[in-house]
């Protein structure tokens, strides 16, 4: 009986053990995801902050007196497509009916 007794309190000190070495492993996890929480928010903050700043000194640069590059010409106004009949696939879908 004793001998029994012995056994369960090794058996309980090393469940214990393992139970201790669980909780300072669950411990270090919850610092390096906390570490890596404020590693990932400070990123996104920096981003957020570069963002606004772009988006700050884009109104600006619209304004700058109409520097921008010459426009080429427009497209060229034709007949409406109605008019123009069928493009290159439309006639190609026309000559595989005639084929047949």
């Amino acid at each position: 009986m004793e001998l029994e007794l012995a056994k369960c309190k090794v058996d309980m000190m090393a469940l214990n053990g393992q139970l201790l070495d669980a909780i300072q492993q669950k411990l270090n996890l919850s610092q390096q995801l906390e570490a890596w929480q404020d590693d990932m928010h400070r990123v996104i903050d920096r981003q957020l902050m570069a963002k606004h700043q772009k988006e700050r000194s884009r109104p600006a640069a619209s304004f700058s007196g109409g520097l921008r590059a010459p426009r080429g010409p427009g497209p060229r106004a034709g007949p409406p497509a109605e008019q123009r009949g069928p493009g290159p696939e439309g006639r190609r879908l026309f000559s595989f009916f005639r084929k047949i």
